[in-house]
């Protein structure tokens, strides 16, 4: 099915992509707007869920970094914006702590916290 340059100016201008990401949409769906901007919402989420993942994962890293500078993870705090939800120490908290840190990677507003040092000085 054709369409038109209108089309794509339209699908390009509504998602802020290219010419040429906006033409292959439309090319996968027949020239049906809806469906190329649906396809390249899809594909924007999944990119954005990739560069969490990334952010955390060297979050992580910096964190394990400085605990092997001298100051040990005493931990893991699990926030919901500024709110914390839950805090554990260490010990009790083992291999869950990476599941749930890359867990709350992918959620919007919550946010896994290593607590570095003194857990109750961490607190003030």
């Amino acid at each position: 099915m054709a369409y038109t340059l209108e089309q794509v100016d339209l699908v390009r201008l509504r998602l802020g992509v290219g010419y040429a990401d906006a033409k292959q949409a439309l090319d996968e769906t027949d020239g049906d707007v809806i469906a190329a901007l649906a396809i390249l919402e899809s594909q924007h989420a999944a990119a954005t869920a990739a560069e969490q993942f990334d952010q955390t994962i060297a979050r992580i890293s910096e964190e394990v970094k400085q605990s092997l500078t001298g100051r040990p993870i005493v931990g893991l705090r699990l926030k919901l914006d500024d709110q914390t939800l839950a805090e554990v120490p260490v010990e009790v908290a083992g291999v869950g702590a990476i599941l749930v840190s890359l867990l709350s990677s992918t959620l919007a507003h919550v946010r896994l916290e290593t607590v570095l040092g003194d857990l109750a000085e961490a607190e003030q």
